[in-house]
């Protein structure tokens, strides 16, 4: 596993993800902060508790978060393989090419970036407590479906710097993929219509349910198939016998897809949010 040790380290050494990631606290910092100003003016105004702090703060704070998570995994593509290719050929060249270990490597740097930010957003939610009543259950949901969300735009944007010859490709390719399968059916409902199909694969309508306080197990397997099937896709373009990983990554999107209909069809989850106790 000497490359996914090798990542580590480098990402500790580029200090242009970080500051991009403060610029995304900072601008969820500031929206939280404005959000409790307006909720205590109208608290003043009106003299009453019309609506608690919770509702109020954490669940815009963590729909802000899904899409700051997704748009910052677009820009940590750039910090990816397409950035390590040159200096790492020589190393390539003297020793067999570890697929899956680089394919994980990469994984792993991306997501532990988002991490950070995305405990940092689940600490804001939490200490909101200290100001008013919040629903554990939904923050709980929330923090899950966001690790989830972390996990699979981490993965998403490892095989996107796989797949790039640039830091400009790797961002670009990384953010059409992540708006494609962002709202999939937004063209359908402009029109007035809904496409099942469609919507079975937005990530605007699998995170929504775990903002919500929701826990589906279909949802839950999409995400999870998603970071399977990008992770072996990095393999599968790293490798030098890229057949065999294609193959692993066809049958695992198979797989998946079946997993995910199939739980779809029996709706089985769980309501966590206040209201449903």
């Amino acid at each position: 596993m000497r490359p996914v040790g090798f990542l580590f380290r480098r990402l500790a050494l580029l200090p242009w993800p970080w500051f991009a990631g403060a610029g995304f606290m900072a601008l969820l910092a500031w929206t939280w902060l404005s959000g409790i100003d307006a909720y205590q003016s109208a608290q003043t105004t009106t003299g009453r508790m019309s609506v608690t702090l919770g509702d109020a703060l954490v669940a815009p704070l963590m729909a802000r978060c899904a899409i700051a998570l997704a748009v910052f995994a677009c820009l940590l593509s750039a910090s990816g393989w397409v950035r390590d290719q040159g200096r790492m050929g020589e190393w390539l060249l003297v020793s067999p090419r570890p697929a899956l270990p680089l394919a994980l490597g990469y994984w792993l740097t991306q997501l532990c970036t988002l991490a950070i930010m995305l405990l940092l957003v689940v600490a804001m939610a939490v200490t909101t407590a200290l100001g008013g009543a919040i629903d554990p259950g939904a923050v709980a949901s929330a923090a899950i479906g966001l690790a989830l969300l972390a996990g699979f735009v981490a993965a998403l944007s490892a095989l996107a710097s796989a797949l790039s010859v640039s830091a400009v490709m790797a961002i670009a390719l990384s953010a059409f993929a992540v708006i494609c399968l962002w709202a999939p059916d937004s063209a359908a409902l402009a029109r007035g219509t809904r496409s099942v199909a469609l919507e079975s694969i937005a990530i605007s309508h699998r995170i929504s349910g775990f903002l919500r306080g929701q826990v589906a197990l279909d949802d839950i397997a999409y995400f999870l198939g998603g970071i399977g099937a990008f992770v072996l896709g990095t393999a599968a373009w790293l490798a030098e016998r890229r057949r065999w990983w294609l193959m692993a990554a066809a049958i695992w999107c198979f797989v998946c897809g079946t997993v995910v209909v199939a739980l779809d069809a029996r709706q089985v989850q769980w309501d966590w949010s206040a209201d449903a106790r």
